[in-house]
């Protein structure tokens, strides 16, 4: 058994116009259906999509103000945050310093 098929050159040449007809019938069709539906859909959406971008928008407004102040206000409370521990660091130094002396000073009982 042979499965080995020669092509001819009658049957390599190019299609006819009624083949490309009968290959390209079925997207004018389709296109002919989904046109309208498309254009329909498209039609109904715009109403929905103009009442959730007006709902949205103040939520984004809303959005960016909060982000705005907050990088307005980061460098401030990062300076109070960093002036205060220094203060804090040196308030323990100085009562670290002060307990060794008050405790030095003191006898048993809490008298001098």
């Amino acid at each position: 058994m042979n499965t080995i098929q020669h092509i001819s050159a009658a049957e390599a040449s190019e299609p006819s116009f009624g083949d490309e007809v009968t290959e390209f019938l079925p997207w004018v069709a389709a296109i002919v259906v989904l046109a309208p539906i498309t254009l329909l859909s498209l039609m109904l959406w715009a109403p929905f999509l103009l009442v959730f971008a007006l709902v949205a928008a103040p939520f984004v407004l809303a959005g960016m103000l909060g982000l705005g102040a907050a990088l307005l206000a980061l460098p401030f409370l990062l300076i109070r945050h960093v002036h205060e521990a220094v203060a804090e660091r040196r308030r323990s130094a100085e009562r670290s310093i002060a307990i060794p002396a008050s405790i030095a000073h003191t006898t048993f009982g809490g008298q001098q």
